[in-house]
């Protein structure tokens, strides 16, 4: 069977669309594999976010009360010095009325000043979070794919599925999986094949490793490898980590 897809010419390729399949594929395996430890750390990192939100908005709190004070300090300390200037001539009452509002300015450019700073702080550490939680979805995704991959085949009843759904395949095809696979699919083989009009056989190819499979069709053939459609992924996720 080697030899088939030697002499094959590839002539069509498919990569399954990646928000589908990992959406459907993350579906199918969260029901049989155990997560407990790795939800518990994106639930960990979502509390210590709110934590983070909650103390943040609290330095605002603080920020905007502060100013608040300073303006009410500066007003009282301006409507002091009018008073004072309203016994004084004319002139007298002209600078203190400068002075009220040179004030009153600095104390509103300290305040934006502090406002400003407690909401960069706010911003620093919400991207620095992202960073890490989408750190711990990639990890979590990688672990569940090794988990579903190591000792199943549902992944692989998936992809054939889909596959053969997506591609314009109108004549019977063969399903090529390697001998490690083959022995995890003896007892569904025969209701695979029956459940798939198109399918007619399944067989072993000893150059394929455990995470590939190839539909051989008289069109060409079509590989699939879950490795690599994760790295894919994770990648992109990455991609998307670096541009928020």
């Amino acid at each position: 069977m080697s030899n088939i897809i030697k002499s094959s010419r590839i002539r069509n390729r498919s990569v399954l669309d990646l928000s589908d399949r990992m959406v459907t594929q993350v579906e199918s395996i969260c029901k049989k594999v155990e997560i407990e430890t790795d939800l518990e750390a994106i639930s960990q990192k979502e509390s210590e976010l709110k934590a983070l939100e909650a103390l943040l908005q609290e330095k605002v709190v603080e920020a905007d009360n502060k100013v608040e004070e300073m303006i009410s300090e500066a007003t009282k300390k301006a409507q002091n010095i009018e008073k004072d200037a309203r016994d004084r001539e004319t002139k007298v009452i002209a600078d203190a009325y400068y002075k009220q509002e040179e004030i009153i300015s600095q104390a509103e450019k300290e305040a934006d000043a502090i406002k400003k700073a407690a909401l960069d702080e706010k911003q620093s550490i919400l991207e620095t979070i992202e960073s890490e939680v989408v750190e711990v979805i990639i990890t979590l995704l990688q672990h569940i794919i090794s988990e579903e991959v190591t000792g199943h085949v549902e992944w692989l009843k998936m992809v054939v599925r889909r596959l053969l759904l997506q591609e314009e395949v109108s004549e019977e095809v063969t399903l090529l999986v390697s001998s490690n696979t083959m022995a995890l699919l003896q007892e569904d083989k025969d209701q695979l094949v029956d459940r798939l009009s198109k399918l007619t056989a399944i067989e072993v190819d000893e150059m394929l490793n455990d995470t590939t499979c190839v539909l051989v069709t008289n069109q060409g053939n079509i590989e699939y490898d879950i490795n690599e459609g994760l790295r894919k992924v994770v990648s992109e996720l990455r991609i998307l980590k670096d541009l928020t």
